[in-house]
């Protein structure tokens, strides 16, 4: 699939990501792997990004994403507010991030 590689388009792609991150903290990851699975993704140039394209990240990521939302259902959850909460969804929206500029070159 052509993707456009614009640096419009990658900071779009980015910021996307980065609002995901901010409601769920797994779901840019996971919305990455499953790119990659249907090949939207390119992965096989950088070794840590090809992980994203494997069946298993794929599985692992999608049950965390789930995992993630039940949790946050639940009454003992902590507030999205709080330090560590917060820093997980900035530092999962930046790996998402990360992941968008390094396949746009």
């Amino acid at each position: 699939m052509k993707h456009d590689s614009s640096s419009n388009a990658v900071s779009i792609r980015a910021a996307g990501l980065g609002v995901v991150a901010g409601l769920r903290s797994q779901l840019p990851l996971a919305l990455l792997a499953l790119a990659a699975g249907r090949g939207y993704f390119n992965v096989g140039a950088h070794a840590p990004l090809r992980l994203l394209g494997e069946p298993v990240a794929r599985r692992v990521l999608g049950l965390a994403a789930i995992g993630e939302f039940v949790g946050d259902k639940l009454p003992m959850t902590p507030s999205r507010l709080s330090p560590g909460s917060f820093a997980g969804r900035l530092l999962f929206g930046g790996l998402a991030g990360a992941a968008v500029a390094a396949e746009a070159g």
